[in-house]
């Protein structure tokens, strides 16, 4: 690979991964912004167990879908596709996503609890 498309690929890289860090920034702030709130309810009518157990079954949808996500340019780009999966891998990735939020710490320290 040229260094040229070594950097592009780099460049990009570290641009997905700012937009990661600023969706969970907002996540904290409680805007989920490639989640519908609907959707976000109905996934936490759901059974916690029964989540988890949903996570552990569609592991490989979430990550093959979170990886998909990075290559679309908006975050609204990203919540329709989101909103294009099947039910149970959106709410095991909504399962995932406030997973991830509530083990985060906050500036003081403290583990932020959604």
């Amino acid at each position: 690979m040229s260094e040229f498309l070594s950097k592009i690929n780099l460049d990009s890289t570290m641009h997905e991964i700012a937009k990661f860090h600023f969706l969970l920034d907002e996540g904290r702030k409680g805007n989920h912004l490639i989640f519908a709130p609907q959707t976000i309810r109905l996934a936490f009518q759901r059974d916690p167990d029964e989540l988890k157990k949903l996570l552990e079954e569609h592991l490989d949808d979430v990550n093959d879908a979170l990886n998909r996500t990075f290559s679309l340019a908006s975050f609204e780009e990203k919540k329709e596709f989101i909103n294009g999966l099947g039910r149970d891998v959106q709410h095991a990735m909504i399962f995932s996503y406030f997973q991830l939020l509530d083990g985060l710490e906050t500036e003081s320290g403290e583990r932020e609890v959604h």
